[in-house]
């Protein structure tokens, strides 16, 4: 087996397509990051997160997550469970306006009005929000 092969294999085996997100919140707005431009997504805005490893439980992936993409570090109790979407897992967190740091994965750190959030959501971010509105719905 080649090398990249055996690399590809046990990326393969480490993630499993289950993925856990956390959104961050100030009492009247939201905080999403855009995805540097040389990372898969890039220039999309979205909530911080990504896939859970094996072994590991979706809010101890939101916790690695987020302390890997913007250097913010939460425990477990710090994250409230607010949806389940397919394979997503959402939590939220309320913090301070300012938080964070901008990483290689994350090119900027941005608070939204939820009326006014931007328009290149990356598609998990958006499909949130879809299935938001469609609680609101009467």
């Amino acid at each position: 087996m080649k090398l990249s092969e055996l690399f590809e294999t046990k990326l393969l085996e480490k993630k499993s397509g289950k993925t856990a997100w956390v959104i961050l919140y100030t009492p009247d707005k939201l905080i999403l990051g855009k995805r540097a431009p040389g990372v898969n997504n890039p220039n999309q805005w979205n909530f911080f997160g990504g896939h859970i490893d094996d072994g590991e439980t979706a809010v101890d992936a939101a916790v690695r997550e987020l302390e890997e993409e913007i250097k913010v570090k939460l425990n477990a109790s710090d994250l409230k469970q607010v949806a389940q979407i397919g394979d997503a897992t959402y939590f939220a967190a309320r913090v301070p306006a300012k938080v964070g740091t901008t990483t290689d994965e994350v090119s900027m750190i941005k608070q939204f009005k939820l009326t006014e959030l931007p328009q290149n959501l990356h598609s998990k971010t958006e499909n949130f929000f879809h299935r938001l509105d469609h609680l609101f719905e009467t």
